[in-house]
């Protein structure tokens, strides 16, 4: 049986919340996937797909077949919290996250990846950067949470 992929690609913070704890429906055709990409500290008018000059063009090319939200607001300005909040649809005193000082999410959250597992599609995460690393909760409900990357011996810790 042919399973239908989520793929999402974090790379830290982010500019979009979905209110998944409001009940999503979804689209069970068989071919359906759902890619969300998170780039930390870009300005989304940069991008050539919204008129900027930076040139992006596989970027844009996703943007071009995909949907894009113009208009959105992340809930804090640090990675994880805007994660989580991304991930649960829940401002940062609902999740708890608040900021990088060892805050986690709390075990069992309800979040896209568990929603989108619930409706038997495979998840994945590929992390790019230390907020966002395993151990701060953020990889419940996926099936693969990738977050090997190189830490720098003189990298100060979270």
């Amino acid at each position: 049986m042919r399973h239908r992929a989520v793929w999402i690609v974090v790379f830290a913070a982010a500019v979009l919340t979905l209110a998944c704890h409001r009940g999503p429906s979804f689209d069970r055709r068989a071919d359906q996937n759902v890619l969300l990409v998170t780039i930390d500290t870009l300005r989304a008018d940069a991008l050539s797909s919204a008129g900027g000059q930076a040139r992006t063009p596989n970027l844009d090319a996703l943007a071009a077949r995909g949907t894009r939200f113009d208009f959105a607001h992340a809930h804090a300005v640090l990675t994880r919290p805007s994660h989580a909040s991304i991930f649960t649809g829940l401002y940062p005193f609902e999740h708890g996250v608040r900021d990088h000082s060892g805050y986690r999410m709390k075990p069992g959250s309800v979040t896209l990846a568990t929603l989108f597992k619930q409706n038997g599609f495979a998840t994945g995460a590929f992390v790019g950067g230390v907020p966002l690393a395993h151990e701060f909760g953020l990889d419940f409900g996926f099936d693969v949470y990738d977050d090997h990357f190189t830490r720098s011996a003189e990298a100060p810790e979270f």
